[in-house]
C-alpha cells in the first residue's frame, strides 16, 4: 500500500493555476497553518514507513478533523487503517478518496480488496458503460466539464447568429448540435452525481458483525449480522438514535446511529 503525496490529486488543466498559486505563496509567505499541516503530513508519512500505523493514523485523523479534504490524505488514512485492522474505517475513507480520484488505480484496488462483496453492486449490464462513464470523473470534474460546454455551445451559438452565407451556417449548426448534445450527457451525468453524493446519505458500517434489526431498538428482531465496511444508504429521519438504512442489494433494516459513520465530510 504505497503513500501519496498532498498535491498528487491536481488536474493537469488545473497546473498553470497551481503554479501561480504556489508563486504567490512563496512571495507573501507561507500560511502557518497549512506549514503545520504539511509538516503534520510529512510526520505521518515518516511513521507509515516505519511500520508506526497507529501514531500515523491519529496524525492523519487529526489533519483530516481539520477540515482537510485531500484525497492523498484520506487515501493514506485509509492505508493506515487498514494496517491496523480498522476494515470499516478504511472503507471510510477509501471511499472519500474515490470520491476525489475516481480514476485512481490505487484507490479503487485498495478498496476492492478490503470491502465486503455485498458492496458491489447488481448494475444491468446494458447501463455498465453509462455508470462506468459516469463514475470516470469527480463530482467537481463533472461540474468543469458541463460548464465548459455549456459555455462553447453558447458560443457556437452566437458565432451562428453572426454568421454569413449557407456553409458558415451548416458549419455553426452542425457544431451548435453536437455540444449540446454533449452538454445533455454532462449535465445528466452531472445531476446524477449530484444526487448521489449530495443527496443520498451513503453510510459506512464501522463496527465488525454489526447486527441489524426489524425495528428501532435492540427489542426489535435481529434481521441481519453485517460486516465492517458495508455501504448503507440512510433512508429515515433518526429515531431513539437507530435509522433505517437500506443496502445495496434493496433489503432494509435499522441500525443504531453509533455503528455508521457518513460518507459525506460535510
Amino acid at each position: 500500500m504505497k503513500r501519496k503525496g498532498m498535491t498528487s490529486h491536481v488536474p493537469m488543466f488545473l497546473l498553470s493555476v497551481s503554479v501561480l498559486t504556489f508563486a504567490a505563496v512563496m512571495a507573501f509567505g507561507a500560511n502557518p497553518d497549512e506549514t503545520n499541516l504539511k509538516a503534520q503530513f510529512n510526520r505521518a508519512g515518516m511513521l507509515y514507513d516505519q511500520k508506526q500505523f497507529q501514531k500515523a493514523r491519529d496524525i492523519y485523523e487529526e489533519i483530516v478533523r481539520s477540515d482537510v479534504n485531500d484525497p492523498a490524505v484520506l487515501y493514506n488514512l485509509g492505508n493506515a487503517c487498514a494496517r491496523t485492522g480498522d476494515v470499516g474505517a478504511a472503507v471510510l475513507y477509501y471511499t472519500r478518496a474515490m470520491r476525489l480520484l475516481p480514476r485512481d488505480r490505487d484507490v479503487r484496488e485498495n478498496l476492492a480488496r478490503i470491502q465486503p462483496s455485498i458492496n458491489r453492486p447488481n448494475t444491468f449490464f446494458l447501463l455498465k458503460p453509462f455508470a462506468w462513464l459516469k463514475n470516470s470523473a469527480s463530482l467537481n470534474e463533472w461540474t468543469i466539464l458541463t460548464s465548459l460546454f455549456f459555455f462553447l455551445t453558447g458560443t457556437i451559438l452566437a458565432f451562428y447568429m453572426l454568421a454569413r452565407g449557407v456553409p458558415r451556417r451548416r458549419l455553426m449548426t452542425t457544431l451548435t448540435i453536437a455540444f449540446a448534445v454533449i452538454l445533455l450527457f454532462s449535465g445528466v451525468f452531472l445531476s446524477i452525481k449530484a444526487y448521489e453524493e449530495l443527496v443520498i446519505r451513503t453510510s459506512i458500517v464501522m463496527k465488525p458483525e454489526t447486527l441489524a434489526r426489524s425495528g428501532p431498538g435492540e427489542q426489535f428482531e435481529e434481521l441481519y449480522k453485517f460486516p465492517a465496511g458495508t455501504k448503507v444508504r440512510i433512508i429515515s429521519d433518526p429515531q431513539g438514535g437507530w435509522v433505517r438504512i437500506r443496502l445495496m442489494d434493496g433489503r432494509s433494516a435499522y441500525l443504531p446511529l453509533t455503528d455508521i459513520r457518513s460518507v459525506n465530510p460535510y
